[in-house]
């Protein structure tokens, strides 16, 4: 897809997009995530799934998955940099 050279590399380093995917989630399959995760009742999903589907999908709708590659990573490469701000 592109190429995002990191300007305080070397040079040599590359990220490579080989693709963006959406992701398709349901209440059962974020039900079923969070049991295999953390066991029954670990964890607090009420609020979310309470929602009605119409809700639920347009809670979850603007979620992709971004799959990369780094080609040569140098000292200065962190992983970090590809995460998400909430």
């Amino acid at each position: 897809m592109s190429d995002v050279v990191n300007p305080a590399s070397s040079g040599k380093s590359r990220v490579h997009v080989i693709g963006i995917y959406p992701v398709e989630i349901t209440k059962s399959i974020l039900l079923d995530n969070a049991r295999l995760e953390f066991g029954d009742g670990r964890f607090y999903l009420d609020d979310i799934l309470k929602l009605n589907d119409d809700e639920f999908a347009e809670r979850f709708n603007d979620i992709y998955v971004i799959e990369i590659e780094i080609e040569q990573p140098d000292a200065l490469f962190d992983p970090g940099q590809f995460t998400q701000e909430e």
